[in-house]
This record gives C-alpha cells, sequence and structure tokens, in this order.
C-alpha cells in the first residue's frame, strides 16, 4: 500500500528528528515504517558517517551498577510520568523526545559521554513496554524503582542503597 504524500513527509521528519538525536537505523525504521536504506542515507547527510550497526542493547545491559539503575531510573521515571500507562502498550516517539530532554534537562552531556543517549532511551522505553524492564515500590522510602530481567545486581532500590552509602561514610 503506497503512503500518501502527507503521511510519508510525516514520517520522514520523524525520521529527521530521530537521526539528528543519533537514533539508530533499527530503531528510526520501527517508529516510522521507512525502509532502512533511506534511514541510513538520512543519518549520513545529517551527520556525514554512516549510522552505527550492530545488535541493539537490552536494558538489562544498563543495570551493571547500582548507579546506572538509579540513571535508568530517572530516565524511566519521567517517561512514564509523561506517557502514563500507555507507555505498556506502545512506543511512542513524541514522548520519548520529551523525556529525552527532561532527562539531559537534569543531567547534560558534557561531552564525557555520560549519563543515557537516545538510543539507550529508546531501548529503555522498549523494554518497559514488552516488560524485559518494570517498576518496583520500594518498601522502604516509597519511591518506584526499575529492575530488569537477566542482571548482577539484585532488585533493590538504588536510592536506598547511595543513602545507606552515604550514611556509612558520615559514620566514620
Amino acid at each position: 500500500m503506497a503512503l500518501t504524500s502527507l503521511l510519508r513527509h510525516q514520517r520522514r521528519e520523524l525520521a529527521m528528528k530521530l537521526v539528528k538525536r543519533e537514533l539508530r537505523t533499527s530503531p528510526v525504521h520501527s517508529l516510522t515504517g521507512l525502509p532502512e536504506p533511506e534511514i541510513r542515507t538520512l543519518y549520513r547527510m545529517q551527520h556525514d558517517r554512516s549510522p552505527p550497526s550492530g545488535p541493539m542493547p537490552s536494558a538489562s545491559s544498563f543495570f551493571s551498577s547500582r548507579k546506572n539503575q538509579a540513571e535508568v531510573t530517572l530516565f524511566g521515571a519521567l517517561y512514564r510520568h509523561l506517557g502514563g500507562k500507555r507507555i505498556h502498550r506502545q512506543l511512542s516517539a513524541d514522548i520519548l523526545m520529551k523525556a529525552h530532554d527532561l532527562y539531559r534537562a537534569v543531567h547534560p552531556d558534557d561531552g564525557g559521554g555520560k549519563g543515557l543517549d537516545f538510543t539507550d532511551a529508546w531501548v529503555i522505553a522498549r523494554d518497559l513496554k514488552s516488560g524485559a524492564t518494570r517498576f518496583l515500590p520500594c518498601r522502604q522510602c516509597g519511591l518506584d524503582y526499575l529492575i530488569a530481567d537477566h542482571v548482577d545486581i539484585p532488585p533493590s532500590c538504588p536510592f536506598c542503597f547511595f543513602r545507606r552509602l552515604r550514611k556509612q561514610k558520615e559514620g566514620r
């Protein structure tokens, strides 16, 4: 079925917004439906280099430490706040961009590559939708935190972990 020219223009415009944020080709394809060769061309035009290749990570790869878990939870909380219950049914590019913009306002990129990039944010949103990543309420502080399947750290609140760590340091 051929896309109407208006729909095609809207999808291409969305693809350009996503490519500018350096989202990898396969997620741009899944969000826009545009052919991957076209997306790769847009990426090369925008960034003067080919898009990254290779398999997409799972959100569980971001849970290598409590600090990383806190970062993922921060983004996830912003995404959930903006998207509500819809985030478990669909992945919205607009909500994803707004949540990542808020995340970057709290955690600006200082050029050192710290924090979550836009592809990382997409992975977290994708895994929230599939259920591979989910929120649990902390029994101690009451905050929700993210956990993921197949991670090495036990499922517990990263914020309480850092609170205990700070208290230990202050007690010395």
